[in-house]
Formats: structure tokens, sequence, C-alpha cells
């Protein structure tokens, strides 16, 4: 009997050991290396992926606030359109589908979704981007978090 346990807790141990190892996203699709090479005067610095896909997103968030009038924001939106330089040079694309028809299909994840009288029939949109797609070199690293609103079918 301790046999068994001793044999069944190494099986355990195994599969912690498992689940720990990086797996790549399933919506990554064919991104071939799991860190970003950037290249600065100092030498070549290695980022995981999805370390610049979090900063891609802060760099959205910060951008939709920055972009208000008030003079208090001018230092906020430049170095918003820094992290956008930055990102474009390292092959991040930025996503907000807010607005937008939703498509079946698209890489987001629908938190929430309500009915909309006055939208038309049968009609689907994101009313909101709650957090962006972040593609990088075409294919997609972070899915999208967003809210939608549908017309009433009739």
């Amino acid at each position: 009997m301790g046999r068994h346990r001793k044999k069944s807790g190494a099986r355990l141990k195994e599969r912690r050991k498992d689940a720990l190892k990086p797996r790549p996203s399933p919506l990554a699709g064919p991104v071939e290396p799991r860190h970003a090479a950037v290249t600065s005067r100092e030498g070549l610095l290695q980022l995981p992926v999805a370390s610049i896909a979090d900063l891609a997103v802060q760099w959205w968030r910060l951008d939709r606030w920055a972009a208000g009038v008030d003079e208090a924001r001018l230092v906020p939106r430049h170095v918003a359109r820094r992290f956008s330089r930055f990102l474009e040079e390292q092959g991040i694309e930025v996503l907000d589908l807010s607005g937008k028809p939703y498509e079946a299909g698209l890489a987001v994840e629908v938190l929430e979704s309500f009915s909309d009288p006055c939208a038309p029939d049968g009609s689907e949109m994101v009313e909101e981007t709650i957090s962006p797609i972040v593609l990088w070199k075409g294919s997609v690293i972070l899915q999208g978090q967003v809210v939608m609103r549908r017309g009433l079918r009739g």
C-alpha cells in the first residue's frame, strides 16, 4: 500500500512539473521564438513576447487616457507616442475593436453582451474594448476582451 502511494505521489509531482513548463498560447499560431530581440546601442536585449504584449496593452490604456485635451496630459501623450513607435519597430500591432462590427472567429473574449432596441435587427457591434488584441508579426499573441451590443432579432 505504501509503495502504491509513493508511485502516485511521484506521478503527481511529474504532472506538476509538466504543468509548470511553458507552453505556446493556442491563440499565437505559428509565432516562432518565445522571445523578441530588441537591439539598442548597448547591445541586444531579449524579452518574452508575452512581456511585449503586456507592454502593448499598457500603452493602449495610456494612449486612451492621454487622448484627453487638458494640458496636464501633454507628457503622457508624448510617452504614449514613444511607446507606440517602439512597439511598431518590434512588429507589434494593437487592435482596438470599439465601434466595429463583431465577427465570429475574432480573437476576443466577450465579457458581456447586451441587447439594444435601437440597433438594427441581428446586428452585432463591439461596444467597448476592455483589452485590445495584440499581434506580433501578424500573429495573435494576446486575445482581446470586449463588451458586445446586439440588435434585437425580430
